[in-house]
């Protein structure tokens, strides 16, 4: 079961929050705000499973929450055959990937982006 994570410092938490209520209202609005590479194996056995995203364009994705209740989320976008049958990964094989993979990240503020970078690449090492 993944835990709640939560960086050291005060200017800047995040906590998965992939079970709270009323999620889709939660994280509308949001749109792309950079880029991470991570592992998806590594990824889910962190945070657990993702929840599953839209079926087409995300196979999955993680929703976490600032301390200034601003949702950030982090996701698969296109990469499985989804989206396109010509790509390499199913969507189950993709969460199956062992080698750095570009997650995208969401929300409605670019400013939050660095800090969760950080954050995300220190708890999935």
């Amino acid at each position: 079961m993944p835990m709640p994570f939560k960086i050291a410092t005060e200017e800047q938490q995040f906590k998965l929050v992939n079970n709270r209520d009323n999620l889709n209202k939660f994280t509308a609005g949001t749109s792309k705000i950079g880029n991470v590479d991570l592992i998806p194996s590594k990824v889910v056995l962190k945070l657990g499973n993702p929840i599953i995203g839209d079926g087409w364009k995300v196979s999955g994705q993680y929703v976490f929450e600032t301390n200034k209740k601003e949702p950030i989320t982090l996701y698969e976008w296109k990469w499985t055959t989804s989206y396109d049958k010509s790509n390499p990964f199913s969507p189950k094989g993709f969460w199956m990937l062992d080698k750095p993979i570009k997650f995208s990240v969401g929300g409605h503020s670019k400013s939050n982006f660095y800090d969760f970078e950080q954050w995300i690449k220190s708890v999935v090492k």
